[in-house]
């Protein structure tokens, strides 16, 4: 018999400071979003705290997509496949979000790419997991100019990140979608400290 695989991940916009040492109140950054439209009505919070929202009325003039025909399905149903928000606790360090779809990231210091980033920080990990145990404070080492940084600090550039606090935007495609400045300003109002980007597959 052949084991069924689950579906694979479709991805995730992760939205996180551009200080991945800065850490703001979730609940504070979601009604921030929610007055300007971005997220709707909520869900029910997660076992770890995590705040979880539909997507509101703005989502669309806050988030450009890719494609001629972007359907976001029915916000108000329940088992709707369309995007979800969701808004995790500041964790009390840099947590790394890095998936199927990262690429070796590039040395802070000489910009050389580091092929085995994943071996030293999978040999460094406290648990078994590939990626949820992934420590961000884990040293990588450069081979090119011998500089040794923690793994946040390494660029991932768009295929993974790391950060305190984020905001997870589900279902969405790595490069189908990007947060339009308007949204970017917002969050930097309501927190104080400026916003990027990258997408995440599990």
């Amino acid at each position: 018999m052949i084991p069924a695989l689950g579906a694979l991940h479709t991805g995730r916009l992760v939205l996180v400071p551009t200080d991945p040492l800065q850490a703001a109140d979730q609940a504070t950054i979601a009604k921030n979003l929610e007055a300007i439209g971005l997220i709707g009505a909520a869900l029910p919070t997660t076992a770890a705290g995590e705040l979880r929202f539909r997507i509101g009325p703005a989502f669309g003039s806050l988030i450009a997509f890719t494609g001629c025909a972007v359907s976001f399905g029915d916000a108000d149903a329940a088992d709707s496949p369309g995007p979800r928000i969701a808004f995790p606790p500041p964790s009390a360090a840099p947590r790394l979000f890095v998936g199927r779809n990262t690429r070796p990231p590039r040395c802070p210091a000489c910009r050389a790419p580091l092929r085995d980033w994943l071996g030293p920080l999978r040999a460094a990990a406290s648990r078994a997991d590939p990626t949820e145990s992934l420590e961000a404070a884990a040293s990588l080492l450069c081979p090119g100019c011998g500089t040794e940084a923690c793994a946040y600090q390494w660029d991932f550039g768009r295929h993974g990140g790391a950060g305190r606090s984020v905001v997870l935007i589900d279902e969405v495609f790595p490069g189908e979608a990007a947060p339009l400045p308007g949204l970017l300003r917002a969050l930097e109002r309501s927190t104080g400290c400026a916003w990027g980007y990258f997408y995440q597959q599990d």
